[in-house]
């Protein structure tokens, strides 16, 4: 069994989890989240070795998240 972390993000839940179990499959362990809210603070909780995302998400996009979890990363 794998230990590689992923957290998928995507604001449309059945996407989410279709791409969770596909993962799974794999042996991944997977999380997931459905806006750039939830993954920073699922991020902040525990460590992922991937980030999968949505672009267009309400509120937060992807490209917002990720730049926030890079900036996540250069303070910890």
């Amino acid at each position: 069994m794998s230990t590689e972390k992923i957290l998928v993000v995507d604001d449309e839940q059945s996407m989410a989890q279709f791409l969770g179990i596909v993962l799974r499959k794999e042996g991944y362990q997977v999380s997931t989240a459905n806006n750039g809210r939830d993954a920073m603070e699922k991020v902040k909780a525990e460590a992922f070795d991937v980030v999968i995302t949505d672009i267009k998400m309400p509120g937060m996009d992807g490209i917002q998240l990720l730049q926030g979890l890079k900036k996540q990363s250069k303070t910890d």
